[in-house]
């Protein structure tokens, strides 16, 4: 059941590599999870409200380049100095 063919790869140095350690089969895996995303401080949260209000003005959680910080600021509603955990967005678009 643990027999499974890990096939070996090329990379730029012109011969074949294997992925894993010699002497090591692929069921003696045993991966942590992590989980996605990061504790935020409310405070630093307050603040990107606050910098966002002064450089767009009131009206900022309309546009909707800033749709990402729209969502981030309204699921999280914990109070000064509590960390909020803030799951990671995969339709960020990277500059």
């Amino acid at each position: 059941m643990n027999n499974v063919l890990v096939r070996e790869y090329r990379s730029d140095l012109g011969m074949a590599k294997t992925v894993r350690k010699s002497g090591k089969n692929i069921g003696m895996i045993n991966p942590t999870i992590i989980e996605r995303g990061v504790k935020v401080n409310a405070m630093k949260l307050r603040d990107i409200d606050k910098l966002l209000t002064t450089h767009y003005g009131n009206e900022w959680k309309t546009f909707d380049s800033l749709k990402f910080y729209t969502n981030l600021l309204g699921t999280t509603g914990n109070d000064e100095g509590e960390e909020a955990f803030v799951e990671a967005d995969d339709n960020i678009l990277s500059v």
